[in-house]
């Protein structure tokens, strides 16, 4: 599941790495080098995905609509809209028309991703990464020295879970 952004992550190291030398470059000759090493790199992507097959969403908008399953964030309405079922007419209706609503657009949003990731590879490798990611809702490993995990622990100051799983996507 890494492979694919860590290729990108190598790629724009090799970059970046000719732009902090292109800094340092004595002469112009060598400046025009560097600068043209650099527009090599750029222009030549990698092939991000050698073997790994991104996950495919949904093939088209219409069918994206009524099949596609609801996200983990939209799971609370879906159950709440799932129990109004068992009141009177009315409120079933409006569950009823409020599920249809939160799935069909819950479908548009995935067709609409599977359109930019076939336009860009980079957001493709990025986002397959994401959602190989899993997360135990109830525990997690705490990688910090000894000393460290004692003093966090003296202090009160362990993160929470969602600390962790934020920290974890903003580094993406």
């Amino acid at each position: 599941a890494l492979l694919p952004a860590t290729r990108c992550k190598l790629w724009l190291d090799n970059a970046q790495e000719i732009t902090t030398n292109l800094a340092t470059a004595d002469t112009k000759q060598t400046q025009f080098e560097r600068l043209q090493k650099l527009d090599d790199v750029l222009q030549n992507r990698p092939l991000l995905f050698r073997g790994e097959k991104p996950l495919t969403r949904t093939s088209s908008s219409a069918m994206a609509q009524i099949t596609v399953r609801v996200s983990g964030a939209d799971k609370l309405d879906s159950r709440n809209n799932r129990q109004d079922l068992n009141t009177n007419f009315g409120t079933q209706l409006a569950a009823m028309l409020n599920q249809a609503d939160v799935e069909r657009q819950w479908g548009m949003l995935q067709y609409s991703e599977s359109q930019r990731e076939r336009s860009n590879e980079l957001r493709a490798a990025l986002n397959y990464y994401t959602q190989q990611l899993e997360f135990d809702g109830d525990r997690y490993l705490l990688t910090a020295s000894k000393e460290d995990r004692k003093r966090m622990i003296r202090n009160d100051q362990l993160p929470t879970l969602t600390a962790v799983i934020t920290s974890d996507l903003d580094l993406r």
